[in-house]
């Protein structure tokens, strides 16, 4: 009926496979396959998604997609922590970790979308050894977490929809 509708739609679509596929990486049996499987899985979504990202970043969605993003944090928290149990992750691993390294992957999705579309697979790879436990270093800096990490990602998505207006 309206364009906001159609947005609204589409972004609930998204989210539930966002959903869907953190809901599988938590039961999965092997953490580590659960882990990479999310990522795989959600950083294709974004990647074929690309055209939407500002779309996305610039429409907050109605209480229901709220909800709905909501339920994701748990699912990732539980899979962090059976990664760390399994040790198939360093032991200082958090969510808030997780969710900037996905955070990070958007610059290499839009600057390579149209020379070479599947290069952050390689960029996913480096990142997963990066993170498994015999490549851990000494952290110095307290990760982000609850209200700090929301108010980081708020933060992200309000330069990018001021960097798309300005356009």
């Amino acid at each position: 009926p309206s364009r906001e509708a159609l947005a609204e739609e589409i972004y609930a679509e998204h989210i539930d496979e966002v959903v869907a596929a953190a809901e599988a990486a938590a039961a999965a049996e092997d953490a580590w396959f659960g882990l990479v499987s999310f990522l795989e899985s959600v950083l294709g979504l974004q990647a074929r998604n690309l055209p939407l990202r500002g779309l996305f970043l610039r429409h907050g969605g109605g209480t229901g997609i709220a909800e709905r993003r909501r339920l994701i944090f748990p699912l990732l928290e539980q899979l962090v922590e059976r990664c760390r149990k399994q040790r198939v992750v360093r032991e200082d691993l958090t969510v808030g970790d997780l969710a900037l390294a996905m955070w990070s992957f958007a610059p290499v999705l839009e600057a390579t979308a149209g020379i070479a579309p599947n290069v952050w697979r390689r960029h996913l790879r480096i990142l997963l050894d990066g993170i498994r436990p015999d490549a851990a270093t000494p952290q110095e800096v307290a990760p982000l977490a609850g209200r700090r990490l929301e108010r980081a990602i708020d933060a992200l998505r309000e330069r990018y929809h001021r960097r798309r207006v300005a356009a």
